[in-house]
């Protein structure tokens, strides 16, 4: 039983699960590197983000901070 629960807990949190309720996850195109901070980004990058279903490429074209 507790058990199950453990493993019940780490599927809500599997990058999966978490893209399912509607969320993404952005990395840099070339590096693979994990988007968290605009400031980090720059106008012209290219940014793969990862869906439930398939990932868009798109290219940086204004930042606001």
């Amino acid at each position: 039983a507790d058990f199950e629960k453990q493993l019940d807990k780490l599927q809500l949190l599997s990058p999966d699960n978490v893209l399912s309720r509607g969320y993404s996850i952005t990395s840099d195109f070339d590096t693979g590197e994990i988007v968290r901070d605009v400031s980090k980004l720059e106008v012209g990058q290219k940014l793969a983000t990862r869906l439930t279903r398939g990932t868009v490429i798109s290219t940086v074209e204004e930042l606001d901070d």
